[in-house]
């Protein structure tokens, strides 16, 4: 590729897409799985942990491979193992084997971030939240299309589920191999002294900006924990639906998701700073969050669910674009692979909490999540002007 190129965003978004359908279409039938092999609520939040606890682990050592290799071997190497991964896991034949498969796909689950480094890496930075928007609706229809198949294919089993993803996958890696061509990274990533994970996450969080944007991530996500670890049982359980009923109301979130990613994040940045929008969708998920268990209706908890996708799809994309401009370019790679990890650890907790609380009362995870969120927007708060900090330059190493 010549200096003057840039990669194919187009597969950088179909990548996305595909490993958000890969993961949705396992969704509808996980929790059956779960119960058919003989486990329960702990199971069932055990597997949704150890994948989460993959993507902390693997993350940083997925975004620093990166910065040294580049983004295309590391592209690769997250889509064969995730397609390896997914075929293994159609053959579990227990509770022990489907966690250890989740906890493997969850490790080589790396194409998100380095897509995120591609466009880091090839966009301006007044450009980045509108371009990672774009990723987000790609993965948000990727979430949509996924589920709604994954329900469909409920008549093949878990196997056929597990093939169809893992297909899409190769498929996936084939275009990457022959149709993505990058420049030789710019920078090679100096040795740190810090080893990657709670070490070299904890050194990023001294930093003014990285570290405050790193925690509102973690909160944020701590946040949307409520509404993805017991969502499903909520609405079971207050409104009396089914799978197929759930799967619909998945494909609901997921079409606001894509709008607000793909249409209104744009429109926002434009008018206002990435800043301003994520501190508006973290506001949004806050009040959605404290309303959800008030409804009095389905048609009013679809409103309150939609509005939760409108901020989720707000926040996301702009704060790793903060994320992005407040760091150099040579870590790129690693600083969004931690703003994954920290994202990743809020889901490896937040499960077990929020069953906890849940089992006392199902009002209670969500109070909890708005109260969270409402921290979140906090500290965003507190990061001051983004147009002040638009004429410093990006925080760098520490010595």
């Amino acid at each position: 590729m010549s200096p003057g190129q840039q990669p194919s965003f187009k597969l950088i978004y179909l990548t996305a897409f595909t490993h958000l359908f890969g993961f949705g279409l396992l969704l509808p039938q996980l929790p059956q799985l779960v119960s058919g092999l003989g486990g329960a609520g702990f199971w069932y939040g055990l597997v949704v942990t150890v994948y989460a606890g993959g993507q902390f682990v693997g993350g940083p050592l997925l975004g620093r491979l990166s910065d040294r290799i580049g983004r295309k071997p590391v592209l690769l190497l997250s889509l064969g193992a995730s397609a390896a991964v997914l075929f293994a896991t159609a053959y579990v034949d227990s509770l022990l084997a489907l966690t250890l498969a989740r906890l493997a796909a969850g490790l080589a689950a790396g194409a998100i971030l380095t897509c995120q480094a591609v466009i880091a890496d090839h966009t301006q930075p007044e450009k980045r939240a509108a371009t990672l928007g774009s990723l987000g609706a790609s993965m948000g229809l990727g979430f949509v299309v996924g589920p709604a198949l994954g329900a469909v294919l409920s008549d093949f089993g878990f196997s056929g589920a597990c093939f169809t993803a893992a297909i899409a996958l190769g498929l996936n890696l084939l275009m990457v191999q022959f149709g993505f061509a990058e420049r030789a990274p710019l920078h090679s990533s100096p040795s740190s002294a810090v080893p990657p994970g709670l070490g070299q996450l904890a050194q990023y969080l001294q930093r003014p900006i990285v570290g405050r944007v790193l925690v509102a991530c973690f909160l944020s996500a701590i946040a949307l924990t409520a509404l993805r670890g017991s969502f499903p049982m909520y609405m079971q359980d207050r409104f009396l639906l089914g799978p197929r009923g759930l799967g619909m109301v998945f494909t609901w979130i997921g079409l606001f998701a894509v709008f607000s990613q793909g249409v209104l994040v744009r429109i926002l940045v434009r008018r206002w700073d990435e800043q301003r929008v994520a501190r508006l969708g973290i506001a949004l998920l806050a009040v959605c969050l404290g309303l959800l268990p008030l409804v009095p209706s389905l048609g009013a908890a679809l409103a309150v669910v939609a509005g939760l996708a409108l901020g989720q799809g707000l926040f996301i994309p702009t704060l790793t674009a903060v994320l992005s401009r407040a760091t150099s370019a040579h870590e790129q790679g690693i600083v969004l692979g931690l703003g994954q990890s920290a994202t990743a650890l809020a889901r490896s907790l937040g499960p077990v909490s929020v069953g906890i609380l849940y089992d006392q009362n199902m009002a209670l995870p969500y109070y909890a999540a708005a109260v969270t969120a409402a921290v979140a927007l906090l500290i965003m708060y507190g990061l001051g002007s983004q147009r002040e900090r638009h004429h410093r330059a990006p925080e760098v190493g520490m010595g």
